[in-house]
Parts: structure tokens; C-alpha cells; sequence
């Protein structure tokens, strides 16, 4: 729990640092802030560094790497599938702003990387550590509700290193509902890249409606070449650190059931 929680601290800090305080995602035209942004809190301290957490914890039989959300490669394609579904249900359940199509694209990539970051360290992470000290005769039911808890929590917590109005006493509360939605989605796929779709669609829509209050939308009216390279950039460092980190990481115990 030290580890994870250190590196829970680490990346709120590097979030602070390079996109709370400059207010990086409210700046459509700071590029390299954003890049800079991007590539060192959720590309190396969110999604690289969770993944050789990852290693060490089921290494150590903290944690097994299904429990974390690191199944069959079926599962993956599945839960995917599930994911994209039920999240752009839940983008058009929420009426979206009109705008078009490149901007919902432009803010889709943009927000993927810390998406990816999210769900590692606070689902992947926090949430199944926080599981593994639970004591394993507790049962799904318990095990499900301190997962909930403790990472919508920490989702919710973590936005104190975001920019207004992400960062509001308000905002932090209804985030750590979304992050209860999360959860549920988490526990139902066990599937970090399915959880990664769903979530990255609840993002969307809350960008969309900050960049429409404070006038931005139409600096994404255009596609925007950065975002959508770190966007993919993003994906593609999260399959390569799954293979080169978990590929001979046998899980040592028993844990959750993936069923």
C-alpha cells in the first residue's frame, strides 16, 4: 500500500505541476506544455510506472494481474467492445453540446492518456491493493465495495492537481460519483482497456462542457495532429508495457474470481 500510495502522491504532484497550476488543458494553444503534460504525468509516472508497480505487486503475489484488469486478450476485445458501447450511451444519455464531429475527436484524444492513467493508478492500483489487504474470507460482496470506495475516492481526490473547475470542492464530489460508475464498469469487465473506453467517454463529456463555458470549443474545430499523436502514442505504450512488464509475471495466490 506504501508503493501505491507513493505513486498515487507522485503523480497528483507531477498533475499539479504541469497541468493544474498553468492550467494546460484550458490552453488549446499551448502545445508543448500539453505534450510535456501528457508525456510525463500520465505517460510515464500514470501509465508506465503503474505498469512496473504492477509487475512488482504480482510478483510479490500482492495482487494477481487479472485482478488488476489484465485478462486474456479475448476478454480484452470483448470488454472493449462493451466498453465503447456502453460509454457513448452514456455520452448521448448526458445530451452532449452539438459541436462537431472532429472536436468530440480532438477532446476524445486529448483526455485518453489521462484516462489511461486514471484507471491504472486508481482502479489497477490503489483499488486492487486496497482489495488484497481486505482479509480474502470477506467474500465479492465486501471486496467490491472497498474497491468502489477507495478508488472512486482517490479519482475523485486526485483532481486537486487540475485546473478549474476540475478542482472545485463541487467538481471533487460529483467526479467520485463518476468514479463510482467507473468502478461498477471495472468490476463487471475486470478489463483495464474495456474500463479505459467507457471511462474516457465520461471525460469527454465533461471537457466538452468546460471548453463551451469558457469559449474554447472552436480551437478544436480543426484536427489537431499533437493530440491525436499522443493519444494513440498513449494506447500503443500501454500494450507495449503490458507485454515487456507482465509477461512473465505468474500470479503466487488466489484472488478475486474473473468470472
Amino acid at each position: 500500500m506504501a508503493a501505491a500510495l507513493a505513486l498515487y502522491g507522485l503523480w497528483v504532484l507531477t498533475t499539479c505541476l504541469m497541468e493544474g497550476l498553468p492550467n494546460t488543458l484550458l490552453r488549446p494553444e499551448a502545445h508543448g506544455l500539453r505534450i510535456a503534460y501528457t508525456t510525463v504525468a500520465n505517460l510515464i509516472v500514470g501509465t508506465l510506472g503503474s505498469m512496473l508497480l504492477l509487475r512488482r505487486l504480482v510478483l510479490t503475489g500482492a495482487v494477481t494481474a487479472p485482478e488488476a484488469g489484465f485478462g486474456r486478450p479475448r476478454r480484452s476485445v470483448v470488454s472493449v467492445t462493451l466498453g465503447a458501447v456502453l460509454g457513448a450511451a452514456f455520452l448521448a444519455a448526458q445530451d452532449p453540446p452539438a459541436v462537431p464531429l472532429v472536436v468530440i475527436i480532438n477532446v476524445f484524444a486529448q483526455v485518453l492518456p489521462v484516462s489511461i492513467a486514471e484507471v491504472l493508478v486508481c482502479w489497477s492500483i490503489i483499488g486492487s491493493v486496497a482489495v488484497s489487504s481486505v482479509d480474502q474470507r470477506a467474500g465479492r460482496t465486501i471486496n467490491a465495495i472497498v474497491l468502489t470506495a477507495v478508488a472512486s475516492v482517490a479519482f475523485g481526490v486526485y483532481h486537486v492537481g487540475h485546473s478549474p473547475p476540475f478542482n472545485s470542492p463541487t467538481m471533487i464530489a460529483l467526479l467520485t460519483a463518476v468514479g463510482v460508475v467507473t468502478s461498477a464498469v471495472f468490476l463487471a469487465l475486470r478489463d483495464v482497456y474495456g474500463t479505459v473506453m467507457f471511462h474516457n467517454f465520461l471525460a469527454v463529456h465533461g471537457v466538452l462542457r468546460t471548453l463551451i463555458e469558457t469559449g474554447k470549443v472552436t480551437e478544436y474545430a480543426t484536427p489537431m495532429a499533437p493530440l491525436l499523436i499522443t493519444g494513440i502514442g498513449s494506447v500503443a505504450l500501454l500494450m507495449v508495457a503490458r507485454m515487456l512488464v507482465l509477461r512473465d509475471a505468474t500470479p503466487r495466490r488466489q484472488g478475486l474470481t474473473t468470472r
